[in-house]
């Protein structure tokens, strides 16, 4: 009986593994075609961007930084959890990404801004794109969809 016992319990900790393997290798593959489409479309630098960065981490933090070239830096981060929905303002030559998310869930600040630095609660981020296809902006739609649920189900 304790034989039986310790086999099934066994059996469920090596399924368990599994699982979360395959959610691992999913949310690596939804990550890194979400990133690959952002870098083939973005247009900051069009707009006075010196670097850009956008993260996803498998805690659950979706994060986006850039930095102007004239040395302000605006940040991003929001728990995937909270997205809703991603939009997208413009035409195929270029437009703006706008990800939608639960009312004040987004951590936006600035740094280095002369203005006065930032912090606050928002529920949007808009990213510029530029040559961007209604394929591409279905992809990222629903890379972010994906995420969204993987992190819903653990």
């Amino acid at each position: 009986m304790i034989l039986m016992l310790c086999i099934s319990m066994f059996f469920n900790f090596l399924i368990t593994i599994s699982f979360n393997e395959i959610d691992k290798v999913k949310f690596e593959s939804c990550k890194n075609n979400l990133i690959e489409q952002y870098q083939l479309h973005q247009a900051e630098n069009l707009f006075g961007a010196k670097k850009t960065d956008l993260e996803i981490n498998d805690l659950g933090f979706f994060r986006y930084k850039k930095t102007n070239l004239n040395g302000k830096v605006e940040y991003y981060s929001v728990k995937i959890e909270n997205f809703q929905n991603v939009d997208y303002l413009g035409n195929e030559d270029g437009g703006w990404l706008i990800i939608n998310c639960k009312p004040e869930t987004i951590i936006f600040q600035t740094y280095n801004d002369k203005n006065g630095n930032e912090d606050e609660m928002i529920d949007q981020i808009k990213i510029p794109m530029k040559n961007t296809g209604v394929e591409s902006l279905n992809l990222i739609s629903l890379n972010f969809q994906e995420i969204k649920n993987l992190f819903l189900t653990q």
